[in-house]
């Protein structure tokens, strides 16, 4: 029975522990640009929550056994009565919490004002949720409970299970607000659990000590069996916890880091966030199963197949297909996991010492996340920790593969196993080493902040603007040049188009979300007036330093720094005669902008007559059923264009142009483009329909 109890809790507490992780991130995206760094900040704050959660059950281990209880009840029912939990979803993206840390709607400092509405909304119950596990596994050992790491494996099973119910089951069916209020419900239920638990704890905690298991049990079943046997039992001295601390670093900076490459070239979304998660988990799930599913030396050579393979930019890099390099990326993140959480578990004390095992793991944890958070933005202008991290990994296999007595690959005299394994280490440290120094051109700015990695470029006869790896926006070298429209704004595309249909109007009103370089501005007259609304400062001080748009444009230019939509629902109506939105990073969507509430918004900022034009290139993402879905679902006129580049400097570029159906404009097109009338009720059209609470990115997959 108490065990039962036990094991029920840890299931149910480990579960809304990380069941809470996307919903609040999810959460949180809009408020702060749809960023994939938004993700990277919660998982700090989880960890670091985690740490604390952890030190709390390891202090409390030097209690008496009948204080252990009151304080957890104690603290468990303060964190129920911590907010209204119907309150979360308004707490997490209403109003900031301290506007002199965060500003009206974009943060000085993001990260800290993520950390900060993360506190003061969920903080207390997510602190007694953590500590869960690891004392409820101390006091069951305490009572004579058999196995405690068995229910560690159980925790991650619980909370791997989370993750893969709520983008599977939970998301598509609920909203936002429905969602963390069932979330609400279950930490309810494990509050009531959790004080039943800790009743029988301080019950127990008077009666006569059990009598102590026997020794063969403070380490896996069957451990002794097999070539690879544990190293469980050496005690926790100062190397063997140093070992814990890197490889529980490693591994989370390496889950932070894969995470990052992945959404900042697809897009910033639970579901994206939540298979590496998952992964990372699956990998405590195996290493401390019993017996344990982890061999060194074929890990450790999993590793090296895999890292070799992932860091070439044709299979994992930056030239791969997503189809290619996201399973590819995934599975090297698993791989590389494995192995460090693997030789970790080999390393793990006896029960008596769990919760300081438990609490080494998490300041591990904590301190991968700070470092990709806080550190590798100052250290680093580019992401450099991934490759980094894999070429520290690739060489702790190496060394697991060379100094493993039983291993194949160990370098013997007149052997040429050992060749493979250095090979393929070789491989992993020049791409991870070399690309750093590696000349881009003449490189004139490069600056990585919150919201991504900035470079200009200069060429023979070109400067270039490139956001994460895609190039957004380019001038002629020579200033003398002609200063006309190009990449994705040239002759024959879709803006040219629409800007030669609304000529005759007059004096125009532009919005542009998202300001690239500001090439638009090759088009303004005098009169206009062309408003720019641009997530990044960084975006803003390279279009000003380094190209001439803006400047020598005749209309009024106004730049707004701020997310596009969050200005746009502050702002009273403007009227615009175009609105065009551009505001991708890298080839990452922000999901936030493309929903079926923030066309309303978009509709209610043009004129009657007015058109938008979206802006759907995209190396990854097929956009044009999103498209015809909005067009649909709000009543438009649907143009998708096809231009081919024109003009020197320029590129191919496909754009989405909505207008009324009472008030359309008759397109001039150029011969070589494709300009498509799409009906969006039509028979058998394939249509796909973003909202606010759901958005299914892998439809949309080329």
């Amino acid at each position: 029975m108490r065990d039962t109890l036990f094991a029920g809790t840890i299931f149910v507490c480990s579960f809304l522990l990380f069941l809470i992780q996307p919903l609040a991130g999810k959460a949180l995206l809009p408020v702060f640009g749809g960023s994939a760094a938004v993700w990277s900040a919660c998982l700090l704050f989880f960890q670091v929550l985690l740490l604390v959660g952890y030190a709390w059950s390891h202090l409390l281990q030097r209690l008496s056994r009948r204080w252990q209880p009151v304080l957890q009840g104690a603290l468990a029912l303060a964190a129920l009565l911590w907010r209204n939990p119907r309150d979360l979803a308004w707490s997490l993206t209403g109003p900031a919490t301290v506007p002199a840390l965060t500003g009206p709607d974009l943060p000085d400092r993001p990260v800290l004002a993520i950390l900060l509405r993360l506190s003061v909304t969920i903080g207390l119950p997510y602190l007694v949720l953590s500590t869960t596990s690891p004392l409820l596994q101390a006091w069951l050992s305490q009572g004579g409970g058999r196995f405690p790491y068995r229910l560690y494996a159980l925790s991650n099973i619980a909370s791997l299970g989370s993750l893969l119910v709520f983008p599977v089951l939970l998301e598509p069916r609920f909203g936002l607000a429905s969602l963390l209020g069932i979330w609400a419900d279950g930490h309810l239920l494990a509050t009531l659990l959790l004080l039943g638990c800790a009743a029988l704890s301080w019950r127990a905690a008077g009666q006569a000590p059990p009598p102590l298991p026997p020794p063969v049990l403070e380490t896996a079943a069957g451990d002794s069996a097999g070539p690879h046997p544990p190293l469980t039992g050496g005690g926790s001295g100062w190397r063997t916890t140093t070992l814990w601390f890197l490889g529980s670093t490693a591994g989370s900076l390496l889950l932070l880091a894969f995470t990052n490459h992945i959404c900042r070239d697809l897009a910033s979304i639970p579901f994206l966030w939540v298979l590496p998660l998952a992964l990372y988990l699956l990998t405590f799930v195996l290493v401390f199963a019993e017996p344990p599913w982890y061999r060194p030396d074929a890990t450790a050579l999993g590793v090296l197949l895999l890292g070799a393979a992932q860091s070439l930019p044709w299979l994992g890099g930056e030239r791969a297909y997503a189809s290619l390099a996201v399973p590819l990326n995934l599975a090297t993140f698993f791989v590389m996991a494995w192995f460090l959480h693997g030789e970790v578990s080999r390393r793990r004390p006896p029960a008596a010492g769990l919760t300081g095992f438990y609490l080494v793991l998490s300041v591990g944890g904590a301190v991968g996340g700070a470092l990709v958070n806080f550190a590798a933005p100052v250290v680093f202008s580019d992401y450099w920790e991934l490759p980094l991290a894999e070429a520290a990994t690739a060489l702790a296999a190496l060394r697991v593969l060379w100094a493993d007595p039983h291993s194949g690959w160990r370098p013997r005299s007149g052997g040429r196993a050992a060749l493979l394994p250095f090979s393929l280490a070789t491989v992993i440290l020049v791409f991870a080493l070399v690309p750093p120094f590696l000349p881009y051109g003449e490189l004139w700015m490069r600056t990585r902040n919150f919201y991504g990695v900035i470079r200009v470029n200069a060429t023979a006869d070109r400067v270039i603007l490139v956001d994460g790896r895609v190039q957004h926006g380019n001038r002629p070298r020579d200033p003398g040049r002609s200063q006309g429209p190009t990449a994705y704004f040239g002759p024959g595309s879709a803006i040219d188009s629409v800007l030669q249909a609304l000529a005759p109007r007059g004096p125009l009103h532009v919005g542009l979300v998202g300001l690239g370089v500001g090439t638009i501005a090759a088009y303004a007259r005098s009169g206009d007036r062309f408003t720019f609304f641009e997530l990044n400062p960084a975006v803003v001080e390279a279009a000003q330093r380094f190209f001439f748009y803006l400047a020598s444009a005749p209309a009024t230019i106004d730049i707004q720094v701020g997310d596009g939509r969050k200005r746009l629902e502050a702002l009273p109506d403007q009227q615009f005669d175009l609105l065009v939105l551009d505001a991708f990073s890298s080839d990452s969507i922000p999901t936030h902008l493309l929903t079926v509430e923030a066309f309303r918004l978009y509709r209610r900022h043009l004129r009657p007559d007015g058109v938008l034009v979206v802006h759907i290139s995209n190396s990854h993402l097929d956009l044009a059923p999103l498209m015809t879905g909005l067009a649909a679902a709000e009543g438009w006129r649907l143009t998708l264009t096809d231009s081919p580049a024109l003009a020197d400097l320029c590129m191919r570029s496909c754009y989405a142009v909505f207008q009324s159906p009472g008030h359309l404009l008759a397109l001039p097109r150029h011969e070589r483009a494709t300009f498509q009338e799409v009906d969006p009720l039509a028979s058998g059209s394939r249509r796909l329909l973003w909202t606010d609470d759901a958005s299914d990115m892998l439809s949309l997959l080329r």
